[in-house]
């Protein structure tokens, strides 16, 4: 019998395997990779809010123009960052665990991989559950391009029984082309 936790990780793996096998991503996914600078925006903004909190009083009156201002800059944020995702295409690869050293994870590597031509791989920002990798195991891997590194979607071993079934369809083909050609 699986453990529960495992249980959930391969239910929410497969849901996002269903839906990235078609080159769409899940309404999380859509959600973490749009809503992941704001985080850190907003982490960058608390000593200016603790600061401007101080002065609340003074700026009273000027609260109807400050606060929509914020709301349009972030809510533009996000929507630049939706615009450029929904045109970037979603790669299907075939992708080789490679031994990632502890100190690779500890400082926020989390997976080497390679394909067959000995390119590497260096996931840093993963949009499915994690999993555990085991060294020299096949993957299939739907991930994203940004810039210059890679953001894992979904992933599933080769030979899993129903990898088969999570295979890129003719509608991820068309998409696929489709973003590539607009890109």
């Amino acid at each position: 019998m699986a453990k529960p936790k495992r249980e959930w990780v391969r239910t929410e793996m497969i849901r996002r395997l269903r839906s990235n096998r078609d080159g769409r991503l899940t309404s999380a996914q859509w959600l973490a990779i749009t809503g992941e600078p704001l985080t850190t925006v907003l982490l960058l903004l608390a000593p200016a809010l603790l600061v401007v909190g101080l002065r609340l009083p003074s700026l009273a009156a000027r609260l109807w123009l400050i606060i929509p201002i914020i709301i349009v800059v972030l809510g533009a944020m996000l929507l630049i960052r939706a615009r450029r995702f929904a045109r970037t295409p979603l790669h299907a690869l075939t992708l080789r665990a490679a031994p990632t050293p502890f100190i690779r994870r500890l400082l926020g590597q989390i997976a080497v991989m390679q394909d067959t031509d000995g390119n590497v791989y260096r996931f840093k920002i993963w949009l499915a559950p994690q999993i555990p990798l085991r060294n020299d195991q096949d993957y299939l891997v739907y991930a994203l391009e940004d810039g210059n590194q890679h953001i894992v979607c979904s992933l599933i071993p080769s030979d899993d029984p129903e990898a088969s079934h999570y295979q890129p369809s003719a509608e991820f083909r068309h998409r696929f082309n489709r973003r590539a050609a607009n890109a």
